[in-house]
């Protein structure tokens, strides 16, 4: 192999404005699920409230990687006040 440099150089304009990409999908974080429920609600919900809800609906998840290490571990549940309200705040932000 050989390190020749290129004898001609192409340089291209674009445009960013006239470009077409598509639009950023934003979905609401766990702070912003939080902060609703708080705001509409006046109750604090957890993150694991809010994961708990995503998994029995099955919305999208990243996978946890601080799994229990005993496997007779059981995660509390989400009483179904907190339930309504986190499903309505899915509603409100559509994730």
């Amino acid at each position: 192999m050989s390190k020749r440099k290129p004898d001609d150089k192409v340089s291209i304009y674009v445009d960013a404005l006239k470009v077409n990409l598509p639009e950023k999908e934003e979905k609401a974080t766990y702070k912003d699920i939080e902060d609703y429920v708080f705001k509409t609600y006046n109750i604090k919900v957890s993150s694991l409230d809010i994961a708990l809800c995503k998994e029995k609906y099955g919305l999208t998840q990243r996978e946890n990687y601080n799994k229990a290490k005993n496997p007779f571990y059981q995660q509390p549940k989400v009483n179904k006040e907190k339930e309504d309200y986190i499903v309505e705040a899915f509603k409100h932000f559509k994730p």
